[in-house]
Parts: structure tokens; sequence; C-alpha cells
């Protein structure tokens, strides 16, 4: 079952690669000015810091996989609008959403591997989730992303990223079926 799950952050670390690593050279694309990325950036920790926060709330009162799949559907719809705005300030506008997209999932992960690993196995776990999400997973994201901004643009390459996100979606709503409440 763990294993399962750490293939599921580590498709979607190809999927978020966008929102983790190429995000500036986004800004970049559609017209961004240096000062400005720096300020997206400073928007999104600004939300990041609270999320965190805020993210242990609702750990306590939903269930980690709940959590997670909120955050992997704000994530998905990020890149899908991404993909259609071509106005760096419009674009900042989502900047605030990175904190759901950080912060929440990060939270969610780490409380389902404590959850699913045997106590003393959490440390190797908590590995496990940096190995599989952010080393192998967006390393091989900025790969297919680097390929499809050269051969398609950035603003499709958003596309078929939130692509590969809302089939992961699908995937880890199929899998955290039996966890599930009528209310998601």
């Amino acid at each position: 079952k763990l294993v399962i799950f750490l293939l599921i952050i580590f498709v979607f670390g190809i999927a978020l690669s966008p929102l983790y690593q190429f995000l500036n050279l986004y800004y970049k694309d559609i017209g961004s000015g240096n000062e400005f990325i720096g300020l997206v950036f400073f928007i999104q920790a600004m939300f990041e810091i609270p999320s965190f926060l805020l993210g242990v709330k609702l750990i306590r009162k939903n269930r980690p996989e709940k959590v997670i799949l909120f955050s992997m559907l704000i994530s998905m719809l990020r890149m899908v609008l991404y993909g259609f705005i071509s106005d760096p300030v419009i674009a900042a506008s989502l900047s605030p959403f990175h904190g759901i997209t950080i912060a929440l999932f990060l939270i969610g992960i780490v409380e389902y591997v404590q959850k699913q690993t045997p106590g003393h196995l959490r440390t190797t776990g908590q590995a496990l989730i940096w190995a599989f999400h952010f080393g192998a997973g967006v390393a091989l994201g900025n790969l297919l992303l680097g390929y499809l901004r050269d051969h398609g643009g950035i603003l499709r390459a958003m596309h078929i990223h939130a692509l590969i996100a809302a089939a992961v979606l699908v995937w880890a709503f199929w899998f955290f079926r039996p966890y599930r409440s009528s209310s998601l």
C-alpha cells in the first residue's frame, strides 16, 4: 500500500514540476521581468506559511487523504489556468494558492506516511517522500517540462502537466476510496 502511494506522489511530482521549478520561466515566457517574478515568489511564500498552520487544523478535522486530494485538485486547476493566462498580473493572482499546492500537500502526505509506516521506520518513510516526490518525480518532470516548453511553449506544457495531474488525481481518488466518506 505504501509503495503504491509513493508511486502516486512520484507521478504527481512529475505533474507539479511547473509549479515548483519552472514557474519563473513561465513568467519570463509571458513577459515578466525579474523584479515581478521576485514579487510573485514573495506572494507565494506569504501564503505558504499560514497554509502550514491551517493544514495542521485541517488534518485534525479531516483525514490526510482528503487534504491530499484537495491539494491535488487545486494544483491541477492552477496549471489549467496558467495554461490560459498570458498576462503576468492576472497570473500572479493565482499565487496565494501556492500554499495549498505546497503546504497542504506536504502536511497531508507526511501525515499519511506516518500512519502507514511502522514506528521504527518512520524516518525512512519520510525520506522516501522526498526521494519519490521531490527527487525522482520533480526531476523527471523537469526533463519533460523542458522538452514540452521547447517544442510547444509554456502554456501548452502547463496543460499537458495539468492532464498528468488530473490522471494522478483520479488514481489517488481511487486509491483512497476505502477512506472516503460521503462528503469529500
